[in-house]
């Protein structure tokens, strides 16, 4: 059996047990379009908000931002912009903030 093996953040490495089983074998491209589609949201919000701006939102802004867009796309107001693609970014840009130290949850 392959053993994967996990990189993480500080320079460490763990063995990653979910991606030894078979039936969850991933590869490189297993996320790319949503990814590419997570791009495309960053992208165009470039043009729209200030630099960063999502930073300042902390953990808890991203995902209460996200929550907005999730419960838009749960209703099918999907018009305007696609609610489902914006509620991942947020999520991202949260995990992001609390994978850096920035979490606020705590406070």
């Amino acid at each position: 059996m392959t053993k994967f093996v996990c990189p993480r953040s500080n320079g460490q490495e763990i063995a990653c047990a979910a991606l030894q089983a078979p039936e969850m074998a991933m590869d490189k491209t297993m996320l790319s379009r949503a990814l590419e589609v997570i791009e495309r949201v960053l992208t165009e919000g470039a043009k729209t908000h200030p630099p960063n701006d999502w930073r300042e939102k902390g953990v808890l802004g991203n995902l209460d931002h996200a929550h907005g867009h999730e419960l838009l796309f749960r209703h099918g107001d999907n018009q305007e912009e696609d609610n489902l693609a914006h509620a991942a970014t947020r999520f991202m840009m949260a995990l992001q903030l609390r994978e850096e130290g920035k979490d606020d949850t705590t406070e």
